[in-house]
């Protein structure tokens, strides 16, 4: 028993490389870059689960009653999870990128002048 209190003990500690994202608050904008991030991942190493869920959880991020821009991207995610389930991760993961690569974009713009430089 005092095996597992120990394994885990150090599973906790051996996540050094998290402590700083826990003491910096994430920007939503860097949150959803992450989450592209994870799917991304996901489709790289033909990780159906990790893909998935990333995406649900993008699809969920969007205001869709409010935003035909929203509409329009959850129709994308509609059709990535599409591509899953027929195996097709590359084009999937194309997509993704194209989607992330905008923010990425909206986040330099987000910075200001000062940020850019």
């Amino acid at each position: 028993m005092s095996d597992r209190i120990s394994n885990s003990a150090q599973i906790v500690h051996s996540t050094d490389l998290q402590a700083p994202l826990l003491t910096q608050p994430f920007s939503p904008v860097q949150f959803l870059i992450g989450t592209y991030d994870m799917a991304i991942e996901g489709c790289t190493n033909s990780d159906y689960k990790l893909a998935t869920m990333s995406i649900h959880s993008l699809m969920l991020s969007l205001d869709v009653p409010h935003s035909r821009s929203a509409g329009r991207l959850f129709h994308l995610f509609e059709f990535c999870l599409d591509r899953l389930l027929n195996g097709d991760f590359q084009e999937t993961k194309d997509v993704l990128e194209v989607i992330k690569e905008a923010w990425l974009k909206f986040a330099e713009f987000e910075k200001g002048p000062a940020g850019r430089a």
